[in-house]
């Protein structure tokens, strides 16, 4: 009996049963979208040929009305720039989301994603594969791309999903910087991405541990709410037009007993 009681103690601390390192839930660092901003979105992506998938909730916080960057045809990649958040560790502050008909190879190599650095066509990753700066005197052919690190493996609804650190500006583009969820749906690719508050005193350094789990929590909790856009309505007959088939994403515990890998 002692022993099984021991071996129970251990698998518990094994799963962080410490109340200092379980992340809070994610739903109290989110809020509901509301209806003005779905409908927003889905105008914002209309003239994406992919599926697209709004978030129903939000971090807390306010943003500025979505902006469209996809800049391939079969892409779209929202854009929500910060319009006041509070200065709390962990707290995401400015969030892009989006998707692409190609979908994602999950698989990693050595810590890192995509596991293979193959070329893409313009604007099929949504930026999110980093690429090194020219130094005078470089060309094109001397830019190398870079992989992202992986913070740990989850879940999105059912699909499986990678939490992965962006580098910093200017190597990592739009997403410099940013903590990044992807994940496949009905053969589409999707992503969300945010910018994480480090500390109150330091809101624009490098987030430590605690904050980046905060943060991926939050973003995982927005990547489970991505819900088909609303029907548009068709500016001649003023009858909704039909949405690309998808069912939705049903939200599904994931374990978070995985490690959470601190960064340099």
């Amino acid at each position: 009996m002692r022993v099984v009681v021991l071996a129970a103690v251990v698998i518990l601390v094994g799963c962080g049963t410490d109340e200092r390192d379980r992340p809070e839930p994610p739903a109290a660092s989110t809020r509901a979208a509301g209806t003005d901003f779905l409908r927003r979105c889905a105008r914002e992506a209309a003239s994406a040929t992919v599926a697209v998938l709004c978030p129903t909730r939000l971090p807390i916080g306010g943003f500025e009305r979505p902006r469209n960057y996809g800049d391939a045809p079969c892409t779209y990649l929202l854009n929500l720039e910060p319009r006041g958040f509070r200065k709390r560790a962990g707290t995401v502050f400015h969030l892009l989301f989006g998707g692409t008909c190609r979908p994602w190879k999950l698989q990693t190599r050595d810590g890192r994603w995509p596991a293979r650095l193959t070329a893409a066509r313009s604007g099929e990753d949504l930026r999110l594969i980093g690429a090194t700066s020219l130094l005078p005197g470089q060309t094109e052919a001397d830019r190398k791309r870079v992989a992202l690190r992986v913070l740990r493996h989850a879940r999105v609804g059912a699909e499986p999903a990678l939490v992965l650190r962006n580098p910093p500006y200017p190597t990592g583009g739009i997403h410099g910087g940013h903590i990044s969820v992807v994940w496949n749906a009905n053969g589409t690719g999707y992503v969300v991405t945010g910018h994480a508050i480090a500390t109150r005193e330091r809101p624009d350094a490098t987030p430590g541990p605690r904050a980046l789990r905060r943060a991926s929590d939050t973003l995982l909790a927005v990547a489970a709410a991505m819900r088909r856009a609303p029907a548009r309505r068709s500016p001649t007959t003023g009858s909704p037009t039909a949405a690309p088939p998808l069912p939705e994403i049903v939200r599904s515990g994931s374990s978070t007993c995985g490690p959470l890998i601190s960064l340099p």
